[in-house]
C-alpha cells in the first residue's frame, strides 16, 4: 500500500474559493486539511474514528472528521436561521456552495485508489496554551492514518516538521 499526504491550507483550495478569489465555506482557523491518496493492490479504505493528528508533541490527539458534514453543521445552522429570520447574509450562498468540499473529502473506501482531503477541526482548547487551538503555533505534527486493504487493519505514521 502507498499513501502520500499533503497539509493544505483551505483558502488556498479550488473547492473553497468564491469566483473573486476570496474564501467561499471556511478560514485555516477552522481545521487542519490534508490531501491524501491511498494506492493499494485491491480494496482500500481509512477508519476515521481511528485517525488523529497530533500538535507538536506526543500526547493529546486532534481526530479526524469522518466526514464533510462536521464541519458544515454549524455554518448550515447559522445559515438556517439566518433564512429565519430575513437576515440578508452570504451563509445561504455558502451553504449551496458546498458540494465542491463534500465531493473533495476521502471516501471511506473504494477500488485500488482512493483519494480526498481530511480535516482535523480545530474546535477544542488547549490547556497548554490556555486558548484555542486555532492560535496554536505549530512547528510539527504527526498524522496518524488508520487504513484496511486485504490483509486487515493497519497504521501508517507521518510526521510533518
Amino acid at each position: 500500500m502507498e499513501v502520500t499526504a499533503r497539509l493544505v491550507r483551505a483558502e488556498s483550495t479550488t473547492w473553497n474559493a468564491w469566483p473573486d478569489g476570496t474564501a467561499r465555506l471556511f478560514n485555516n482557523r477552522v481545521a487542519h486539511l490534508f490531501d491524501i491518496e491511498i494506492v493499494g493492490d485491491g480494496p482500500v479504505g481509512w477508519m476515521p474514528s481511528h485517525t488523529t493528528l497530533e500538535l507538536n508533541e506526543p500526547g493529546a490527539a486532534l481526530p479526524a472528521a469522518p466526514g464533510p458534514e462536521t464541519l458544515l453543521s454549524d455554518l448550515l445552522g447559522l445559515a438556517l436561521k439566518a433564512e429565519r429570520h430575513l437576515l440578508d447574509s452570504e451563509l445561504t450562498e455558502r451553504t449551496r456552495s458546498a458540494g465542491a468540499f463534500r465531493a473533495a473529502y476521502l471516501p471511506p473506501a473504494g477500488a485500488d485508489r482512493i483519494a480526498g482531503v481530511i480535516a482535523f477541526p480545530l474546535w477544542a482548547t488547549d490547556p497548554s496554551m490556555q486558548g484555542p487551538l486555532a492560535e496554536k503555533h505549530v512547528v510539527a505534527m504527526r498524522l496518524t492514518l488508520t487504513l484496511m486493504d486485504s490483509e486487515g487493519p493497519r497504521s501508517v505514521e507521518l510526521v510533518f516538521e
